[in-house]
């Protein structure tokens, strides 16, 4: 019983390994957002995120760092933006808990703020779209 949880658990992180790309109004930042990531099997990420006004875009930075899945809780650690390496601390630090997760589909909510996101798979070659809308 304990091999067949821990393999489920396994399988439910392996789940979200990969690129995914997602597009929302996000409230905290006023501005529609969209963002790119690929969670690595290390437990690594990379993630690009670009604001938009309309389809002007205000800004766009890279974050990089540390993810971890467990137990129905999604967590990352960011460790350098635009390249540069960060000091640790609470605020780089983010769990969510996952409420749904396919092999296409990954929706989370932060635990924080209680703000909620939606992914979805992508080939490795996908480019943003030229305008959030």
């Amino acid at each position: 019983m304990l091999c067949e949880a821990l393999a489920i658990r396994v399988g439910f992180a392996q789940g979200v390994e990969g690129y995914w790309y997602g597009e929302a109004f996000q409230p905290s930042l006023g501005a529609r957002v969209q963002w790119l990531v690929r969670r690595n099997g290390d437990g690594t990420y990379e993630i690009e995120f670009r604001r938009y006004e309309g389809c002007k875009m205000l800004s766009r930075h890279k974050e990089a760092g540390t993810w971890k899945l467990d137990d129905g809780v999604y967590s990352t650690e960011t460790r350098t933006i635009n390249g540069k390496r960060i000091a640790g601390g609470r605020r780089f630090k983010d769990e969510y808990a996952v409420e749904k997760l396919t092999q296409d589909e990954f929706q989370y909510r932060h635990l924080g703020t209680d703000e909620a996101f939606s992914v979805k798979r992508v080939s490795p070659g996908f480019e943003f779209p030229p305008c959030a809308t």
